[in-house]
């Protein structure tokens, strides 16, 4: 079972946002609203940053980053909660082989993890950083694959947008798309996911049809 982190098991938009606009202040661009910063949430710290101030060159998004990384990383859990069911979730699957992957930079991630006290569920945390690319490439999917030992056919990748859904596709997973995060159901639906759940508890009733799909395929 492959995780995305924001948008998924963490509401951390408040946090994004706010730490956003002191970004844009500190630069002299105007405030977004939070659900502008919304929206540029999924793809990694330099597209967000590049979504938010609209800047194209690395020496600005250097700039950019240099004011964000280190805000965001001490507000990072001032306002972040985890979504309803989502440790239920995690406890119910712990004999199970999880790993989180996401395009959050690796401080922010192990910082969230280990303040809810959720690190403990999951044998690889796959974050920004980890690979050269980023979801949508199928790159951090397949890494967290290699760690846990598991084959693509066996797995399955929950996330609340397009770059889950492409980066689990691609490297042949099932994908689940949740509907309380970032994204639309309508967006989602687009995408043709293998699932998609309104609440994380769902996710007890879709693994025990995939195991029981998995024994009969056996069996013929």
């Amino acid at each position: 079972m492959l995780f995305d982190l924001d948008g998924t098991l963490v509401d951390s938009a408040p946090d994004l946002s706010h730490a956003v606009n002191h970004t844009l202040a500190q630069l002299g661009i105007p405030g977004k609203t939070d659900q502008e910063v919304m929206t540029y949430i999924g793809d990694g710290m330099k597209t967000l940053l590049e979504r938010a101030t609209g800047f194209s060159s690395d020496a600005d998004l250097a700039r950019a980053a240099e004011i964000f990384r280190p805000y965001y990383l001490e507000h990072c859990m001032d306002r972040t909660t985890l979504y309803p069911g989502a440790l239920e979730t995690l406890e119910h699957f712990k004999t199970q082989s999880m790993a989180l992957v996401t395009n959050k930079p690796v401080a922010m991630t192990e910082k969230i993890l280990a303040r809810f006290g959720i690190s403990k569920y999951f044998k690889s945390v796959v974050g920004g950083e980890s690979t050269p690319k980023k979801k949508p490439d199928p790159e951090p999917v397949l890494k967290a694959l290699s760690d846990l030992k598991a084959e693509a056919s066996q797995a399955i990748m929950i996330g609340d947008g397009p770059t889950d859904m492409e980066a689990g596709r691609k490297a042949g997973t099932q994908i689940c798309a949740v509907t309380y995060g970032y994204r639309s159901r309508e967006e989602l639906k687009k995408l043709n996911p293998n699932y998609m759940i309104d609440h994380l508890n769902e996710l007890k009733s879709i693994v025990r049809a995939i195991h029981e799909s998995s024994l009969q395929s056996r069996k013929n």
